[in-house]
């Protein structure tokens, strides 16, 4: 109900179970997009797409670029948002999962290649790619995307309770030592990394 008040919603939101983002978690990036203005970055697309699109377009500015790699999924996100208005808001990238080596193993993960090359970007939102593909499987959006960040940007981390998470959180903090992470008391868990300054 908190997102439906807030976001002044005409339409319903797709489901909010199982794999998709829960409720809480929801809330909470919509509340700290409230300000901004400028762009959000996003690692697998969904209900949080359409949560934080009607967030800019209240917002009066700013847009999302949300990475997928499954193009039936980015298909269905992209009619979620025509139905609510918010093409102009939001940009769905179907970017298969490639191979990179980085922190010192292998891992699969968002293909760049059509993200624009120089956007910066005021919020990252990590629910993405799923937990199954291989270990650590979040962990490249530090090293690949975190350059990105404005200053005073934050990073949010979806499912922080379980293991992996736990251990990709501490990679990130070892190897990007400005950022501090906050706990936020979320159903599945909710990590956000700020700037300590």
């Amino acid at each position: 109900m908190g997102l439906y008040l807030d976001l002044k919603l005409e339409y319903s939101l797709p489901s909010m179970r199982n794999w998709a983002a829960s409720p809480d978690f929801l809330l909470k990036i919509s509340r700290l997009s409230e300000n901004i203005e400028g762009n959000i970055l996003e690692c697998s697309c969904g209900v949080s797409t359409i949560v934080l699109a009607q967030r800019l377009k209240l917002n009066g500015k700013g847009h999302v670029f949300s990475l997928e790699h499954d193009p039936l999924f980015a298909d269905k996100t992209k009619q979620e948002l025509q139905r609510h208005n918010l093409l102009d808001w939001a940009t769905i990238i179907t970017a298969p999962l490639v191979k990179y080596s980085i922190g010192g193993g292998e891992h699969f993960w968002y293909s760049l290649d059509l993200l624009p090359k120089h956007i910066s970007v005021d919020m990252i939102v990590i629910d993405g790619p799923p937990a199954h593909i291989g270990k650590l499987a979040r962990y490249p959006a530090g090293p690949l995307l975190f350059h990105r960040l404005k200053n005073g940007g934050i990073i949010a981390l979806d499912d922080s309770d379980r293991d992996d998470e736990k251990e990709v959180v501490s990679k990130w903090l070892h190897e990007f030592k400005d950022y501090e992470a906050l706990n936020v008391d979320c159903e599945k868990g909710c990590v956000l990394l700020v700037s300590k300054a």
